[in-house]
């Protein structure tokens, strides 16, 4: 996880520590991640990060940076990034989406009716979409992958609404996490949706 350990926002299914100022970013974690890195030799690697709403372009040209060094080093690892939705900034989107990655991740987290009870207030789930079309713009052929939580309530129809939702602004992957079966549907069935749209 980049840009340390302590989150701007406060999403209620995640345990990280938040503050509306944290310290400051390390200038020499992007050298240092893509040397551990590459000397570890793995073929894949997700980065991710804690939201960092106090910073002007909300840690984008950090994350990017990360990637580029990565990618000096160890250029046939593939990278995927799970970012923030650097609180809509688009050009922030695609300065992380055009920085040598492989896959832009960006999680929606739950269905749009859930959102305010779920996510941080200001994270908003059209303003999500909008950050995964961005991306996907910004590079042609870049894979991007959202991900949603199931089991906290919603409806059948508000599942299907967020998978078309997530499918016409083309995102190509999606995680899914559910500890139960909900309104009907298993995993794998959920599995199979996807594949469908």
């Amino acid at each position: 996880m980049l840009m340390g350990d302590t989150c701007t926002r406060g999403c209620r299914f995640c345990s990280v520590k938040t503050s509306k100022a944290p310290p400051p970013l390390d200038p020499h974690e992007p050298e240092h991640t893509a040397e551990a890195l590459s000397r570890w030799g793995l073929g894949y690697v997700v980065l991710t990060s804690v939201d960092r709403d106090d910073l002007v372009d909300g840690g984008a040209r950090h994350f990017a940076e990360t990637i580029r060094k990565i990618k000096q080093k160890a250029p046939t690892m593939l990278v995927e990034a799970l970012t923030g939705d650097y609180a809509g900034d688009l050009k922030m989107v695609k300065m992380v989406a055009t920085s040598g990655l492989d896959v832009y991740a960006h999680n929606i987290e739950t269905v749009e009716a859930l959102t305010p009870f779920v996510r941080d207030r200001r994270a908003k789930f059209r303003q999500s979409l909008a950050v995964l079309k961005a991306a996907k713009e910004a590079k042609e052929g870049l894979i991007t992958k959202t991900s949603i939580m199931l089991g906290l309530g919603e409806k059948e129809k508000q599942i299907y609404d967020a998978l078309r939702g997530m499918s016409y602004y083309i995102v190509y992957f999606l995680d899914k996490f559910s500890a139960v079966p909900i309104c009907g549907f298993s995993k794998i069935t959920l599995m199979l949706i996807i594949s469908h749209l």
